[in-house]
């Protein structure tokens, strides 16, 4: 079973990191799933790093879970990054939607385009 390992670093804390390693199994759902909430709901960093690139293996529901992030964050406010270079699954990451790049922004931040996105 794989692990969640959280990291507030920077400045103020301005950057948080949540770490997963391993198989990342649906046993671990709930508490990613709190993890997440906790951090983008109530902690609130600039920037949120979902790092995924020790992961070996998830389970479809995390994968949801992790998709559903990037766009509570955005809509919180909160800029999110998915990490997923070093993983042997980051094509697969990529497909569904949570591979690496560059920060999803907060709704209407960094674009152009009248009313956002």
């Amino acid at each position: 079973m794989g692990g969640i390992l959280v990291k507030t670093t920077g400045t103020r804390k301005r950057t948080t990191t949540i770490a997963l390693n391993g198989v990342v199994g649906g046993a671990a759902t709930n508490q990613l799933r709190r993890t997440l909430v906790e951090v983008i709901l109530r902690k609130r960093p600039n920037l949120l790093v979902i790092d995924l690139e020790r992961v070996t293996g998830l389970d479809p529901e995390v994968v949801g879970v992790l998709r559903a992030a990037g766009a509570a964050a955005s809509d919180a406010g909160v800029a999110a990054r998915f990490s997923t270079r070093g993983s042997p699954l980051a094509d697969d990451l990529d497909r569904d939607g949570i591979g690496h790049g560059p920060p999803l922004l907060p709704a209407g931040v960094g674009c152009d385009v009248p009313g956002g996105r």
